[in-house]
């Protein structure tokens, strides 16, 4: 008997370690190649953003510099200066990353080419303004032309990082069809071996039915646990980070379900963030948008107050332009409120005024009927909370 024991603990660990082995090499590959996928998936994600990122700055410096000669305001200067130094590392990001393509390598070297080429007549135009030189329209027209070349180009590497996109996610998903296949397989085949070898050791050995059938309790407890971790980690995968393990046990399932809640927290946090500077950067895009083409200063305080209001979902707005030589704010433009309150306010004057001399941001929560009251398209209403900018 103590032979025969011997045997068929050598013959089962022996093969269970063969398949072991097996199994966990087809594995690392298949999971490292998944991983692999995944990266590039990410990266050229990457680039694509940051081409989107380096159109919005070009659209900004359109924008900023039309708007100084129109109005010759040097305070659209200012934005363009940070946008050149923006939209110059952005380029540099965008050659370090598609430092493995040579394609896009060289159309990263002629968006390059163009954008310094479009930077200079920007910087040439805006020199002759504040000399009190004409503006020539050639000049204008081959700005114009070198911008539309730029987002050419742009397109022109978005579609090549697109192409490679839907590789990368095929690649992809073959990678995660099969590697849970090969896992379930390894493990019925693991499975199936020690149980064919268990019931021939178990046949040596009944005495130890109590052993046993602990051993079962513990295995039973453990899976029960499992399956609760994985239930939770399943619903944090889609989307669920409010939802925690109840699980107080001071042993490594314990410390897993501390770490997994943690977890949660963590990206629950995250994604909000990322929410959050989403929705603030779509919304520099869209009143950027607003702003493009020929207005005139009514329509424009028009459009961006208009957008303004409805993307922050606010239920009234103003806009004021400040009065040099009175000293005060001009209503311009307005948003579901009366057009005759408030048409000029003083500097230092109400919300509104403070802001202005102050030059920064100002919010007032739990309004109330007795302290504010406003007249609106609908009535006199009540806001909850105001926010002079």
């Amino acid at each position: 008997m103590p032979a025969t024991f011997k045997r068929n603990i050598l013959i089962g660990f022996g093969l269970s370690m063969f398949l072991l082995v097996v199994s966990s090499a087809a594995s690392f590959i298949s999971i490292r190649s998944l991983l692999s996928s995944a990266k590039w998936v990410d990266h050229t994600n990457q680039v694509i953003v940051e081409l989107e990122t380096i159109n919005t700055q070009l659209l900004e410096i359109e924008t900023n510099q039309r708007g100084y000669l129109l109005s010759d305001d040097e305070r659209f200067l200012s934005p363009v200066q940070v946008n050149l130094i923006d939209i110059r590392n952005q380029l540099n990001k965008i050659k370090a990353l598609t430092n493995d393509n040579i394609v896009q390598q060289d159309n990263a070297n002629h968006l390059t080419r163009t954008i310094e080429s479009r930077l200079d007549i920007l910087n040439a135009l805006i020199a002759a303004k504040k000399q009190g030189k004409p503006i020539t329209p050639e000049r204008i027209i081959k700005g114009k032309e070198l911008m539309d070349d730029a987002r050419l180009v742009v397109e022109r590497m978005e579609e090549e990082e697109r192409k490679l996109l839907i590789k990368r996610t095929q690649d992809l998903k073959k990678f995660s069809d099969f590697t849970p296949a090969l896992i379930v397989i390894a493990a019925l085949i693991s499975l199936i071996s020690t149980l064919v070898f268990y019931g021939r050791i178990i046949s040596d050995f009944r005495q130890r039915l109590r052993l046993q059938d602990e051993l079962q309790r513990k295995d039973l407890e453990i899976s029960r646990r499992l399956n609760i971790i994985q239930s939770i980690a399943e619903k944090v995968s889609q989307g669920n980070y409010s939802i925690r393990v109840d699980d107080e046990s001071r042993d490594v399932l314990g410390s897993l379900s501390g770490s997994l809640n943690k977890m949660s927290e963590s990206l629950a946090y995250s994604f909000k963030s990322l929410a959050d500077k989403e929705w603030l950067q779509a919304g520099v895009a869209g009143l950027s948008q607003q702003m493009v083409g020929e207005q005139d200063i009514e329509e424009l305080c028009a459009s961006v107050l208009n957008f303004a209001t409805e993307y922050s979902g606010s239920s009234v707005g103003a806009l004021y332009l400040y009065d040099e030589v009175r000293n005060d704010l001009v209503l311009k433009s307005s948003y579901s409120i009366s057009a005759e309150q408030g048409k000029r306010i003083r500097v230092g004057d109400g919300i509104v005024g403070q802001s202005a001399q102050q030059k920064k941001i100002l919010t007032v929560d739990g309004l109330s009927e007795k302290n504010f009251n406003l007249v609106s398209t609908a009535g006199n209403v009540v806001p909850a909370s105001i926010i002079a900018i």
